[in-house]
C-alpha cells in the first residue's frame, strides 16, 4: 500500500467520525445551573449538593451549550431527561420529565472554561440534619425520661427501645407484688433456747421460695405466686414423734412435751411442710405525687401442706387461711406488712390443731450516697403467734441488715445479710432467740422475655 492511499483512507475515516462526534457533543455537553435561593452556581455535568436547610427547594435550569462561532445555523430543540421536567420551574425531588434544549449545534467546551462551584459561605448539611431526627436520636431522648420513673412498668421501657436503669430494677426488687420472677434462697441459723433444761441449740433452715406472677388475661390484675420449699436441720430427736413439730418460724408442741424432755436432742434433718401463697394484686399501683412513691397491696389465700419427711419437722396437718400484703415504696424508704394465718382443716388427727399467725414486717432505707440505689439498710423479721399454745404464745424479733444488688449480665441478683433477736419470746417452752439470716435472690424481670 502506497503512502498516498494510506492517507486517503485516514481522511475517509475522519470524514465519517467528525459528524458522529458533533452529535455526541450535542447530547452530552450540558452546562447546568443549580439555584438554592441564592446566586446561581454554574457547574458541568453535576448538581451541587449544597443546601441552606433541610426544606430548601432546588430549581434546575439548563443553559445553552458553548458553540463555535461558525455554528450559527438553528437546530430543532432536542429533549433530554433531567431532574425536574419540562416545567420552567421544576420541582425538587422528581425525575424522568423532559426538558427541551434551544441551542445550535453543540461542542465540548475548552478545558479552561470548566468551572468549579463556589462554596465559600455556604452551609454544608449532613444527612442527619437534612431530614427528621434519626430513630436512635429520638429514642435516646425518650429513654432519658423513661429511666427516671422508678415505678413505671419496665416492659414499657423495653418497648420504647430503652434499657431499664439499675435504680429501676433495684426498686422493682423492693416490691413484694412486683412483676418479676424471683428465685430467692434463704438460709437461717436460729438459736433455740430450751428453758426446761437450760440448753441452747441451733436450728438450721434452708428455704427456696420461687415467686412468679401470672397475668389474669386482659384484666388489670396479676396473681403473685409464692411457693416455699423448706429443709430443716433441727435439734429435735425424731423419736419424740408427734409431741413436737415445726411451723414457719415457730415451734409447736403438745401439752405433754415439757415432761418428755429428759435427754439431749439428736439432730434431725429433712424436708418440712410446703407453703403456697397466692396474692391478687393490681398491675398499676397507687402513685403518691407528693412523695414520689407509691402504695402496693395484694390479698389472697395461703395453704400449708403436710409434706414433712419426719413428724418433728412439720405439723402433720393440712392448713389454710388468708394472706395479704400492703406497703409503701418511696425513693428512699420502703416499709410494709405481710401477714399470713393458718388453721388446720385436715391431716393426722393425733397431732395438735394448728392456729398460727406469721406477720412479716419490712423496713428498708436506700442511702442517698448510692445514686443507683443498689444498697439497702433495714430488716424483715417474722412475728409469730401460736394461738393453740398454752402459756406464752408470741415471738417478736427485731433486727438490722444490709443488702446490695449486683448484676450478672442482664440478671439482677440481690444479696442480704441480717441479724435478729427475739425481744419477746416464750419463757415456758422452746423458742428462738438469735437468728442470723442470709438472702440470695436472683431475679428474672419479665421485661427480659
Amino acid at each position: 500500500m502506497t503512502t498516498s492511499s494510506l492517507l486517503a483512507g485516514i481522511l475517509a475515516v475522519l470524514l465519517v467520525a467528525i459528524p458522529a462526534t458533533r452529535v455526541f457533543a450535542e447530547q452530552t455537553n450540558l452546562v447546568r445551573e443549580v439555584q438554592f435561593d441564592e446566586t446561581p452556581v454554574r457547574t458541568n455535568r453535576s448538581l451541587s449538593h449544597l443546601a441552606t436547610g433541610p426544606t430548601t427547594a432546588d430549581t434546575v435550569a439548563v443553559d445553552p451549550p458553548h458553540a463555535h462561532v461558525a455554528d450559527t445555523e438553528a437546530q430543532p430543540p432536542r429533549p433530554v431527561a433531567v431532574p425536574g421536567g419540562i416545567d420552567p420551574a421544576p420541582s425538587a425531588g422528581t425525575f424522568g420529565r423532559m426538558a427541551a434544549l434551544t441551542s445550535t449545534t453543540m461542542t465540548l467546551p475548552p478545558r479552561g472554561d470548566l468551572r468549579v462551584p463556589v462554596v465559600t459561605g455556604r452551609q454544608r448539611v449532613s444527612v442527619a440534619q437534612a431530614g427528621p431526627p434519626a430513630p436512635e436520636q429520638q429514642a435516646s431522648v425518650d429513654c432519658a425520661a423513661l429511666v427516671e420513673d422508678l415505678f413505671i412498668d419496665l416492659k414499657e421501657v423495653v418497648r420504647a427501645g430503652c434499657m431499664p436503669s439499675e435504680k429501676q430494677i433495684a426498686k422493682l426488687l423492693d416490691n413484694p407484688v412486683g412483676n418479676f420472677v424471683a428465685l430467692p434462697v434463704q438460709i437461717d441459723a436460729v438459736q433455740i433456747r430450751i428453758p426446761q433444761t437450760g440448753d441452747t441449740e441451733w436450728l438450721y433452715k434452708f428455704q427456696f421460695t420461687p415467686t412468679f406472677p401470672i397475668s389474669l388475661g386482659p384484666s388489670d390484675w396479676n396473681l403473685i405466686n409464692r411457693v416455699v420449699f423448706p429443709i430443716y436441720s433441727a435439734p429435735l430427736n425424731k423419736g419424740f414423734g408427734d409431741l413436737i413439730g415445726l411451723a414457719p418460724d415457730a415451734i409447736l408442741s403438745s401439752p405433754s412435751f415439757s415432761s418428755a424432755l429428759a435427754d439431749p436432742y439428736d439432730r434431725t434433718t429433712g424436708f418440712g411442710d410446703m407453703v403456697y401463697v397466692g396474692l391478687l394484686a393490681p398491675k398499676q399501683s397507687i402513685k403518691i405525687d407528693a412523695t414520689g412513691g407509691m402504695l402496693i397491696w395484694g390479698v389472697g389465700p395461703t395453704m400449708m401442706f403436710p409434706t414433712a419427711s419426719e413428724a418433728v419437722l412439720g405439723t402433720g396437718k393440712f392448713s389454710l387461711g388468708p394472706a395479704a400484703v400492703a406497703g409503701y415504696l418511696g425513693p428512699e424508704w420502703t416499709f410494709g406488712l405481710f401477714p399470713q394465718h393458718w388453721w388446720s382443716v385436715g391431716g393426722n388427727p393425733q397431732r395438735a390443731a394448728v392456729s398460727v399467725t406469721n406477720l412479716q414486717y419490712f423496713l428498708y432505707y436506700a442511702p442517698p450516697w448510692d445514686p443507683k440505689a443498689q444498697w439497702r439498710i433495714g430488716m424483715s423479721p417474722n412475728i409469730t403467734i401460736n394461738w393453740s399454745a398454752r402459756g406464752d404464745k408470741v415471738t417478736v424479733p427485731v433486727g438490722l441488715g444490709i443488702g446490695r444488688m449486683f448484676s450478672i449480665g442482664l440478671l439482677p441478683v440481690r444479696v442480704d445479710v441480717e441479724a435478729e433477736y427475739a425481744v419477746i419470746h416464750p419463757d415456758d417452752k422452746a423458742g428462738s432467740r438469735w437468728d442470723v439470716r442470709l438472702y440470695l435472690t436472683p431475679v428474672l424481670p419479665t421485661f427480659l422475655f
